[in-house]
């Protein structure tokens, strides 16, 4: 926990933020107090951010909510993420897991995509562009119904310390990069049911009741990173990436008949 002088430095920050518009002087700083504690009060300072889509569509800006949250999903419309079936098509027994509108704002300005010191009296960030995503209730699921292996490999830090110590040897560039809307790209195996996003929902030619039938990964499911994993690795083997032979996983039970030449589980992330 912060200590009663950090605590009220925070505050500082994030009145500097909000009520000034402005970065504060960050080169006077007590030596302990680093950089998470400012992109902390950085994120603590955005605007109120509605719970459901009700309060969104209320709120000042609503319009720009609401047609965020359409753009959200004509997205998922056109990456093939679900189809629209009957309710009465979900099999006896399963669970059609709910669906949740999560709201945030990103940074509209020149500071976009990222955070960087600036001097005392420079202009802050305006949050203003809205971002809502649609997520899946995932604590919802019933393990081995509508969801199998959770597993999610990842790479060890003492790994990426390495290579960004090769890099500095060596005077490499190094980029880091990120895929957007990664699970979207995943293909599903399981058959999953979610609920449509909720102030969206439309119903069949005759009135009934329609839900969601997913084939791709949704975030907010406990496959998630599981399937995105198996949707880029083959990618990563094609075009030449090899494993570290440090930065193994343990194989899953599941797949404890799998020979380790064959086994692609035993992965880390690139």
């Amino acid at each position: 926990m912060p200590n009663a002088k950090a605590i009220r430095e925070l505050r500082r920050i994030s009145y500097a933020f909000t009520a000034k518009g402005e970065f504060p002087d960050v080169a006077q700083r007590d030596g302990s107090f680093g950089f998470t504690e400012y992109a902390y009060a950085m994120e603590a300072s955005q605007p109120d951010l509605p719970r459901t889509i009700q309060e969104a569509r209320a709120m000042p800006d609503g319009a720009q909510w609401n047609t965020a949250a359409e753009r959200e999903i004509a997205n998922l419309k056109e990456r093939q993420v679900y189809k629209l079936v009957p309710r009465t098509a979900v099999p006896p027994g399963r669970r059609r897991i709910k669906s949740k509108w999560m709201f945030k704002r990103k940074a509209d300005g020149p500071f976009k995509g990222g955070f960087r010191w600036r001097k005392a009296g420079t202009k802050c960030l305006n949050w203003t562009a809205a971002a809502p995503t649609l997520r899946c209730a995932g604590w919802n699921q019933v393990p081995e119904l509508d969801c199998g292996s959770t597993y999610a490999p990842v790479c060890r830090l003492q790994s990426i310390r390495m290579l960004a110590c090769i890099a500095v040897q060596f005077n490499l560039e190094l980029d880091q990069m990120d895929v957007s809307t990664a699970s979207l790209y995943a293909d599903i195996l399981e058959n999953v049911f979610v609920e449509q996003p909720p102030g969206f929902e439309v119903k069949d030619k005759d009135g009934g009741d329609l839900v969601m039938q997913l084939q791709k990964s949704l975030y907010g499911l406990a496959q998630s990173p599981s399937n995105w994993f198996h949707t880029i690795d083959p990618f990563l083997v094609e075009i030449s990436f090899v494993l570290l032979k440090s930065d193994t996983l343990r194989l899953p039970t599941a797949y404890k008949d799998i020979s380790p030449a064959d086994n692609r589980l035993n992965k880390s992330v690139w």
